[in-house]
C-alpha cells in the first residue's frame, strides 16, 4: 500500500527518486514530484501504473532522504523567524489540494498569492519546491544556514596581510602560518615531542625547532659560536608557541602522541577508558486518533522481586476513530505525562510484529497492520499540550487537538475501551481492584498481585488482538460505503475496507525516527567508566573508537544529550550529528550489568533502597570502625612497651642495629621456617570410629515367605 509521503526511486535512472504528495480519497490517482529535479513539478499519474512499477522492480520504496528530525531548541530564533515567515506565504495554496497540484489551477492560485504579498513567482516556485521535496512539513521551510561560510574549512592567506588579531606588543608585525611553516610544526611533534620517554616537552620542542629551522650559527669577536635568528625572520619574528600549539591541537591526534610518549603498556595502564566491569468528522483511517490513559484495576509486583507490589500501572491507548482499530498502547508505571504519552504514539508507528514478539507473542502483519501517523491527534491537555508535541507537529506534519477539560465525552470512543477491554481479564487476574469496600477481616486485594509489568502488557495485547480483529462493535453508524459492501462494524474488517476506499491522509515514516522524535531527552556525562545517566553507565563502539573514555580521564568529563526509553535501561540513544538518523545505540557496560534487564524505574528504585540500606547501617559501620581503631591501637601499645623495656636493656648503638638489618632478617627467617613448617604425623591419631554398612538398593521379592520372616511377622505385631 502506497502512503503519502513515500519515495520512490527510480533504478534505471541515476538520483531519479519521486515523492508521493497526495493520493485522491478513491485511491485512484497519485501526484508525485521528482525530488532531485530543481525545476520539477507536481505530476498526476494513476495508482496502478506505480504499483505496477514496483512489481516489476522497475521501482522501488527507499527511505525518506530528506527526513531530518529537528530538536526545536537547536534551532535558533533567525532560522525559526525566517521558517514561520515562508509558511505563512505558501500555507493558504499548499491547503489547497488538488488545486495546487493542476497545471490549469496552479498559476492563478501563485499569481494572486505573489501579488498578494509582492513576491515574484520564481521565489514561490523555490519555496514551493523546497516543500514538497523535503516531505511537505513545517520544518522543510527552514533555512540552510548550515550551507552557509566555511565552518572547519582551512581559508587561504594573502601573504601580504596578517591574519588573526593584531600585535598588541612589541613592533614585529607576526607571521602568518602557511603549508610550509605547517611542515615544520608536524616535524618538530612527531621528531621530538611524540618520541617515547618524554625527553622534550611541547614547548621544548617548540624551541628546538626554532633552533634547528629559523636560527643559523655565526660568531662573535670573541670567536664564541653563537645561534641567532635568521635575518629573514626578524621583520615579522619567528612562529609564536600560541600558532604552534594551535595547529597541533588542530591537526594532530593528541591521544596518539600521547601513546607515543608514555608506550603502550603505560598507556593502557594508566590513561585507556575503563568500559569493562557494564508507542460523520473522519471520513477514512487516519483522519483521526484518539489518546486517553487510565489507571488499570490491578496491582502488579516488581520484575526484579516479585514479593514486592509496585501499585496499579497507568494504561495508555491510541484508538482510530473510523475503524475502532486500536492503533498503538503503552503499559508503565509512570503516571500519566508527555513522557508516557509519547510511548503511546510512537507506538502508533511501530511495526507490531516486532512490538509483539517482543513481548513473546508471535502475530502476522495482518493481525495488526497499524504503522502509520494520523492527520490529527486528539488528546488532553496535560499530556499532549507539552512543549515536545512541536516536535511531532513540525517534523511529521501532525495536528493536535485539545480537549476541553472535564470534558471526557469529546474522546468518547478512547474512554470507552476503558469499560470494554478490562471486562475481558479481570476474572482471571489476581490483584484485580474489587468495586465493593473489603470486609473486615477480608484479605486485602493487593496482597494477590502476581503479575510484573511485562505479564500483564501481555495480557493487554492479547486482549487488544481479540478486540480489533473479533469484536462487532454494536450501534456503529457506517457510512454508506460501508454498508453498500456488506462490511461488518469489526475494527480489521473496516481497516481494511478504508484503506483501500476511503485512505490518502495516513504519514508513512520510518519507527525508529518517530520513537527517536518523541523519547525524552536528558543531559549525560562522559566520564572515564562510559556514559553516566541516571547512575548508569553506558557505551558503544562509536565512542571507544573516538577515544572518548580516555579523553574523559585525561582531560577532563563533559555533557552530552541522549534520548532514552524509560521502559528499559540496557539502551540509550546517543545525539550524534554524523551518525545515520542523528543517534548512536549504546548499551550498558559492565560495570551496570545488574540493571540490563529492568526499566530506568526499577533502576532507580533500586539505588533508592541501596541508599536507604547504607543509611540505616551507619551505626554498625560506625562500631565496627572503632573497634578495629581500638585493637590496633593496643597491639601498636603492647608492641611499643615492649620495644622500649627491650632497648633499656641493650647498649647497642643505632648504627649498629642499622647495619644488623639484613643479618637479623636471616635469623627471623630460619626461625619462622622452623615455626612454619608442615609437620606430619605429629598430631595424635582419632580413635577409629564404628563402621555403618549402608543398605543397598532395594529389590522387590515376591517370592512366598519362609517361617522364619512369618514368625518374625507375628512378634512384631505383638510388639505393636
Amino acid at each position: 500500500m502506497l502512503l503519502v509521503n513515500d519515495v520512490l526511486e527510480y533504478l534505471e535512472s541515476d538520483n531519479h527518486q519521486v515523492r508521493i504528495l497526495w493520493i485522491s480519497p478513491t485511491g485512484e490517482n497519485t501526484v508525485t514530484f521528482e525530488i532531485n529535479n530543481p525545476k520539477a513539478m507536481p505530476k498526476l499519474v494513476k495508482t496502478n501504473i506505480l504499483v505496477d512499477e514496483i512489481n516489476e522492480g522497475v521501482v522501488k520504496l527507499v527511505p525518506d532522504p530528506a527526513l531530518k528530525i529537528t530538536d526545536p531548541s537547536l534551532i535558533s530564533e533567525k532560522a525559526k523567524n525566517k521558517r514561520d515567515e515562508n509558511w505563512s506565504l505558501i500555507c493558504e495554496i499548499v491547503r489547497d489540494v488538488p488545486a495546487i497540484f493542476l497545471k490549469s489551477k496552479r498559476h492563478s492560485l501563485i499569481q494572486t498569492v505573489a501579488q498578494k504579498h509582492s513576491m515574484s513567482h520564481v521565489a514561490f516556485y523555490r519555496l514551493l519546491r523546497r516543500y514538497w521535496a523535503r516531505g511537505q512539513t513545517v520544518n522543510a521551510l527552514l533555512p540552510d544556514y548550515k550551507n552557509s561560510g566555511g565552518k572547519g574549512k582551512v581559508r587561504e592567506a594573502n601573504p601580504s596581510v596578517k591574519r588573526g588579531r593584531p600585535v598588541q606588543l612589541g613592533s614585529l608585525i607576526g607571521m602568518n602560518v602557511d603549508e610550509s611553516l605547517k611542515k615544520f610544526f608536524r616535524i618538530a611533534i612527531s621528531r621530538r615531542y611524540a618520541q617515547k620517554g618524554k625527553r622534550f616537552s611541547l614547548a621544548g620542542a617548540f624551541d628546538d625547532m626554532i633552533t634547528d629551522y629559523f636560527s643559523d650559527a655565526t660568531f662573535d669577536e670573541l670567536d664564541d659560536e653563537l645561534v641567532l635568528l635568521k635575518q629573514q625572520y626578524r621583520k615579522t619574528g619567528p612562529p609564536t608557541y600560541d600558532q604552534f600549539y594551535y595547529w597541533m591541537i588542530k591537526e594532530a591526534d593528541v591521544l596518539s602522541i600521547k601513546r607515543s610518549r608514555v608506550g603502550d603498556k603505560a598507556y593502557n595502564k594508566d590513561m585507556r577508558g575503563l568500559p569493562g566491569t557494564s508507542t460523520a468528522e473522519v471520513w477514512g483511517p487516519g483522519a483521526r486518533y484518539q489518546i486517553d490513559a487510565t489507571l488499570a484495576d490491578v496491582y502488579l509486583v516488581s520484575s526484579l522481586n516479585r514479593l514486592k507490589v509496585i501499585g496499579r500501572p497507568v494504561m495508555y491507548m491510541v484508538v482510530d476513530v473510523f475503524s475502532r482499530m486500536i492503533v498503538g498502547l503503552y503499559i508503565g508505571i509512570e503516571g500519566p505525562s508527555w513522557v508516557t504519552a509519547m510511548m503511546a504514539l510512537s507506538n502508533t508507528a511501530a511495526d507490531k510484529v516486532e512490538f509483539c514478539a517482543s513481548y513473546g507473542i508471535q502475530i502476522d502483519e495482518a493481525d495488526w497492520p497499524c504503522k502509520a501517523l494520523p492527520a490529527v491527534f486528539l488528546g488532553d491537555k496535560g499530556e499532549i499540550a507539552s512543549d515536545k508535541i512541536e516536535t511531532l507537529t513540525k517534523n511529521f506534519n501532525v495536528n493536535i487537538e485539545n480537549a476541553a477539560s472535564y470534558r471526557a465525552d469529546w474522546k468518547g470512543i478512547v474512554e470507552k475501551l476503558f469499560d470494554v477491554i478490562p471486562q475481558k481479564f479481570k476474572a482471571y487476574v489476581p490483584g484485580y481492584v474489587r468495586p465493593e469496600p473489603r470486609q473486615r477481616g477480608e484479605k486485602d486485594h493487593r496482597l494477590d498481585a502476581k503479575l510484573n509489568l511485562e505479564e500483564f502488557t501481555q495480557i493487554i495485547i492479547t486482549c487488544v488482538l481479540a478486540y480489533n480483529n473479533n469484536h462487532e462493535i454494536k450501534g456503529y453508524d457506517r457510512s454508506v460505503g460501508l454498508v453498500r459492501d456488506n462490511v461488518l462494524p469489526i475494527p480489521i474488517d473496516m481497516w481494511e475496507w478504508g484503506c483501500q476506499n476511503a485512505s490518502g491522509v495516513m504519514r508513512s515514516y520510518p519507527a525508529e525516527s518517530v520513537q527517536f522524535a518523541l523519547m525524552p531527552t536528558h543531559e549525560a556525562t562522559v566520564t572515564v567508566h562510559g556514559i553516566k545517566i541516571f547512575n548508569l553507565y553506558y557505551v558503544c563502539r562509536e565512542i571507544l573508537a573516538e577515544n572518548w573514555l580516555d579523553r574523559a580521564r585525561q582531560i577532563g568529563e563533559w555533557k552530552v544529550t541522549v534520548s532514552y526509553d524509560p521502559r528499559f535501561s540496557g539502551n540509550i540513544y546517543l545525539h550524534h550529528s554524523k551518525a545515520p538518523g542523528g543517534f548512536v545505540n549504546c548499551t550498558l557496560s559492565e560495570r551496570s550489568r545488574a540493571y540490563r534487564l529492568g526499566s530506568f524505574w526499577e533502576s532507580g528504585h533500586s539505588f533508592d533502597e541501596a541508599k536507604i540500606a547504607s543509611a540505616n547501617n551507619r551505626i554498625s559501620r560506625t562500631d565496627a570502625t572503632s573497634t578495629r581503631n581500638k585493637r590496633i591501637k593496643d597491639i601498636v601499645s603492647s608492641a611499643s612497651k615492649a620495644a622500649e623495656a627491650a632497648s633499656k636493656s641493650s647498649d647497642v648503638s643505632d648504627t649498629a642495629i642499622v647495619k644488623s638489618i639484613i643479618g637479623n632478617r636471616s635469623e627471623e627467617r630460619r626461625h619462622n621456617r622452623r615455626e612454619e613448617s608442615f609437620k606430619l604425623g605429629t598430631a595424635p591419631i582419632p580413635a577409629p570410629g564404628d563402621v555403618l554398612k549402608f543398605p543397598g538398593p532395594r529389590k522387590d521379592d515376591y517370592s512366598s515367605p519362609d517361617i522364619k520372616e512369618m514368625l518374625a511377622g507375628f512378634e512384631g505385631g505383638e510388639d505393636e
